[in-house]
């Protein structure tokens, strides 16, 4: 299917509101609010509610859950899986074929490696590197500017880099 533009999305219709200059395709649910110049590639599926900040790129294949957060800059890889209600800070970069899990809060400027997997709500401060293939388990904290190295795993309930009172999360989200 060709990509659409602006009013030719028939945004009314899906109760959408579309920033100009977006491009999308099929797959787009109720209610999502679309900045200005994103693009979303072929065989995205966005949930309902979403909210996408200006100048997101999204890979195809890609699949975002209702209720998701996105700043602005935000660059999702091919076939990436965001689960519900994931916040995600402004300029973050998660890579092809990744998994965020639903609640996850992921503070500005992350980047999320290739095959790498964030589990349910896990809180990731801001500059977090998570290397390719690495796992994030569920409910995790990980302090701001924390490398995960490739192909490493953070076990569930940890607390990686994180001092007493410390930020998690995408801005304006408390830890």
């Amino acid at each position: 299917m060709p990509e659409r533009t602006g009013p030719a999305l028939g945004a009314e219709e899906a109760g959408a509101r579309v920033g100009e200059g977006v491009r999308v395709g099929k797959g787009v649910g109720e209610g999502v609010r679309v900045g200005e110049g994103v693009r979303v590639g072929e065989g995205v599926r966005v949930g309902e509610g979403v909210r996408v900040g200006e100048g997101v790129r999204v890979g195809e294949g890609s699949t975002t859950g209702e209720g998701v957060r996105v700043g602005e800059g935000v660059r999702v890889g091919e076939g990436s899986t965001t689960g519900e209600g994931v916040r995600v800070g402004e300029g973050v970069r998660v890579g092809e074929g990744s998994a965020v899990g639903e609640g996850v809060r992921v503070g500005e400027g992350v980047r999320v490696g290739e095959g790498s997997a964030v589990g349910e709500g896990v809180r990731v401060g801001e500059g977090v590197r998570v290397s390719e293939g690495s796992v994030v388990g569920e409910d995790v904290r990980v302090g701001e500017g924390v490398r995960v190295g490739e192909g490493s795993a953070v076990g569930e309930g940890s607390a990686v880099g994180v001092e007493s009172g410390g930020r998690f999360g995408a801005p304006g989200e408390g830890g």
